[in-house]
């Protein structure tokens, strides 16, 4: 499976489990929910080769969460009955 199509499957699975873009971000990343001393991490492997890849960027979560914010805004979720 194609990294997009690995992208849409989980933002639909994550929205059509009625998870808040907020659940979402901590899902992905608890420390940019609840601040960086917050003990836990969820993908603390990915995140660490994502921001050693690319100059700090933690590119999994930027993508999903830009997807997420596109498809709301654009009545992606809304046309799904979501």
């Amino acid at each position: 499976m194609a990294q997009n199509e690995v992208r849409l499957v989980s933002r639909f699975l994550n929205r059509s489990a009625r998870i808040s873009r907020d659940e979402l971000r901590y899902i992905l990343d608890p420390a940019d929910v609840k601040g960086e001393s917050y003990p836990s991490e969820t993908f603390r492997g990915l995140k660490r080769n994502e921001e050693a890849a690319f100059n700090g960027d933690y590119r999994t979560a930027r993508l999903i969460l830009a997807a997420w914010d596109r498809m709301e805004s654009d009545g992606t979720f809304r046309a799904l009955g979501m």
